[in-house]
């Protein structure tokens, strides 16, 4: 049946235990190897040694890539929230926005102390955005300086249908982390947005200016929270809070207030 050696695991994906990798080698014996995956592809982070490929066929939970959810365990891990829907603290509101995003109208409350771009101020962001997102609205804080990055940017872009999920959430976020650098400081928690289901989590870190549209500025502290939702079937509704860390709390706290007080108006029949 051959002989177990060290060599046969080097390089792979660790195991949870010795035994896990035995197991493993056990029952790959007596199949052709040119059918079965590289022990880097087999399921060792998806389920244990109770979904092992052994015969080749392709695990439900990871097809063939080793990564439960698509993602390491270890950042499966960190990231993934409790499944539970959360409802957030609405903070003091000086007053209400209409917007509307696509062929809907929603409405949402400015937190205290903030206000709303103005229409052509939308446009030099979107001309900034390009063929990007479509950059519905945008809210700040006027008492901070200019030259602070602090804002609510809400925008939309067109998704596959049903491709707003957890695992996909789980998947965004890092490529987030790659492209922009930053951190997941929080899970990625489901919430209730106007009735629908939201997804939420929280980045921090120091981004490239260029990144933030600051070309002049090397490098630049920031956190950040997304949250995506969806609108219609083939378009997602992305919510963007950047802020410096020092003002974590206070960002947080409005960013709740817009999400908590989000309403969708009945569609006009």
């Amino acid at each position: 049946m051959g002989t177990f050696t060290p060599e046969d695991v080097q390089g792979k994906p660790p195991a949870d235990s010795l035994f896990d990798l035995l197991n493993m080698w056990w029952h790959r014996v007596g199949f052709d190897a040119a059918q079965l995956p590289p022990y880097s592809e087999a399921c060792l982070r998806c389920g244990g040694t109770t979904k092992l490929l052994y015969t080749g066929a392709t695990c439900p939970n990871c097809n063939g890539t080793g990564l439960r959810h698509g993602v390491l365990s270890t950042d499966h891990d960190r990231l993934s929230g409790d499944g539970e829907v959360h409802t957030l603290a609405e903070g003091p509101i000086a007053e209400h926005a209409q917007l509307m995003i696509g062929n809907r109208t929603a409405r949402l409350g400015v937190p205290s102390g903030w206000q709303q771009r103005s229409s052509a101020e939308i446009a030099e962001i979107q001309a900034i955005e390009g063929d990007g997102p479509t950059v519905i609205a945008q809210l700040y804080p006027p008492a901070r300086t200019p030259d602070v990055v602090y804002a609510v940017t809400i925008s939309t872009m067109p998704v596959p249908a049903n491709s707003l999920t957890s695992k996909n959430m789980l998947q965004l976020v890092l490529t987030v982390e790659h492209d922009m650098g930053l951190r997941a400081v929080s899970r990625v928690e489901k919430v209730d947005f106007g009735g629908d289901i939201g997804w939420l989590w929280h980045l921090q870190g120091r981004m490239q200016g260029r990144l933030l549209s600051r070309p002049h500025q090397p490098v630049i502290p920031v956190h950040c929270a997304e949250v995506w939702a969806p609108v219609d079937t083939g378009t997602a509704l992305k919510i963007l809070l950047t802020a410096p860390p020092e003002q974590e709390r206070e960002a947080t706290a409005a960013l709740n207030t817009m999400i908590a007080s989000w309403r969708w108006d009945p569609p006009i029949r």
